[in-house]
């Protein structure tokens, strides 16, 4: 898939988790930033994610933080974006363990938040 804008807003949550939702969204917001500003992204990223290293534990939680470390050093935009944005357990487990999810602006947060809750009230209606 070729990621612009365009196909990151129309991209969509499969699941109805809340967690998901929101995780979902901020990382639709995070894939936009991204498409803006890639290398500081990727800078930004890296060095949160040194910072969490020290806090994970357990073999899948170790995979994850390699799997991201590869991404933001050796992969393309759109592998990455391919995972935040993606469907599936990897996706989901990756999008919860990520590193770049801090590194949108508070506004950015507020309209993923927003998005999220009305994404959680459209399913229980």
């Amino acid at each position: 898939m070729v990621w612009n804008e365009a196909a990151v807003q129309r991209a969509t949550v499969g699941k109805p988790i809340a967690r998901e939702a929101t995780s979902f969204e901020i990382h639709r917001e995070v894939a936009i930033a991204l498409l803006t500003d890639s290398r500081s992204m990727r800078d930004r990223s890296l060095t949160r994610l040194e910072k969490i290293r020290g806090n994970v534990s357990g073999l899948m939680g170790r995979r994850w933080m390699q799997d991201w470390t590869d991404l933001l050093e050796e992969g393309t935009d759109e592998e990455i974006l391919g995972v935040i944005l993606g469907q599936g357990e990897y996706s989901d487990d990756m999008r919860q363990v990520s590193p770049m999810a801090v590194n949108i602006s508070a506004d950015a947060r507020l309209r993923a938040l927003e998005r999220a809750r009305g994404i959680r009230a459209a399913r229980s209606a």
